[in-house]
C-alpha cells in the first residue's frame, strides 16, 4: 500500500507516548472520523521542497505487510503546530508499548512466549525484506487489544540505514534481551544466565546464541511450542 499524504491540521494531538532525541511518538485523533492514530514526528527540519522526495523514499517501507509489523498509513509535511517537521501516521494500539504493557499487565508464561514468537516471526519477515531495525527494544514494540506485538520500523534512520545488514546482529542481541526479560520476568545480565527451571533448554540456548552474536540464526526455527499451549 502506497502512503497517503495527510493534512496535519486534520488531527488533534492527544498525548505524548514516547520521546527520544530524534522522534516524538504521539497519540492523535482525526478531527472528522474520530479515529485514533499514532503520529511519529521527526525532530529534523525538512522544507517542503526536500520533504516530498525524502518521504517518497519510504514507499518501500510502507508497502511491507505483516501482522506483527506496525503499518504506515501515510505522512504529513508538517507537525501539529505547522512546523516543517514531518510525521508518519500509523494505527493506534490501546495497550501502548511493550514496556508499559509488561508493567501494567499480569501475563502467563504462555502469553509471554506467544508475544516472543510473534516478534521473532516479524523480525524474520523484515530481514527477508532486507530491513534491519538495529534499535529494537520494549519501547519500539506496540501491543494491540489482542495482546499481539507490532514492531515499529525506525524510519527516522532513513531508508539507507535501515537496509544496512550490519544491524542484523544488533537485532539478534536485542531479541535476546527481550525474550530473556519476557520469559524470566527479569533483565538480561552478564553470563552465565540464571534461568528459571521451567524455561526449556533450547530456549536458553537460543537466548545465549542471539546475545553472543552467533549467526546466521533463522527465526523460522524458533520453537516456543513447549511454552505455548
Amino acid at each position: 500500500m502506497l502512503p497517503f499524504l495527510f493534512d496535519s491540521q486534520d488531527f488533534e494531538k492527544v498525548e505524548l507516548i514516547h520521546s527520544s532525541q530524534i522522534t516524538n511518538l504521539y497519540k492523535c485523533t482525526n478531527r472528522f472520523t474520530k479515529q485514533d492514530y499514532i503520529a511519529k514526528e521527526f525532530s529534523t527540519y525538512n522544507e517542503k521542497d526536500t520533504a516530498i522526495p525524502y518521504l517518497h523514499s519510504f514507499n518501500y517501507i510502507c508497502e511491507l505487510n505483516h501482522p506483527n509489523v506496525c503499518p504506515i498509513y501515510g505522512y504529513t509535511l508538517d507537525n501539529f503546530d505547522k512546523q516543517p517537521r514531518q510525521m508518519f501516521l500509523s494505527p493506534y494500539f490501546s495497550n501502548g508499548t511493550l514496556d508499559n504493557f509488561l508493567s501494567n499487565s499480569e501475563l502467563s508464561l504462555n502469553q509471554r512466549a506467544q508475544i516472543c514468537s510473534d516478534i521473532a516471526d516479524a523480525l524474520n519477515y523484515l530481514h527477508n525484506a532486507k530491513i534491519y531495525i538495529g534499535s529494537l527494544n520494549a519501547t519500539s514494540i506496540l501491543i494491540n487489544s489482542e495482546n499481539s506485538p507490532k514492531i515499529i520500523i525506525p524510519i527516522s534512520k532513513g531508508i539507507q540505514k535501515l537496509q544496512e545488514s550490519e544491524y542484523l546482529y544488533d537485532d539478534y542481541r536485542a531479541f535476546s534481551v527481550i525474550i530473556f526479560k519476557m520469559l524470566t520476568y527479569n533483565r538480561l545480565s552478564d553470563n552465565p544466565y540464571e534461568f528459571p527451571s521451567d524455561i526449556p533448554q533450547e530456549i536458553q540456548q537460543l537466548i545465549q546464541k542471539c546475545f553472543n552474536f552467533r549467526a546466521p540464526i533463522n527465526t523460522d526455527e524458533i520453537n516456543l511450542d513447549g511454552l505455548i499451549s
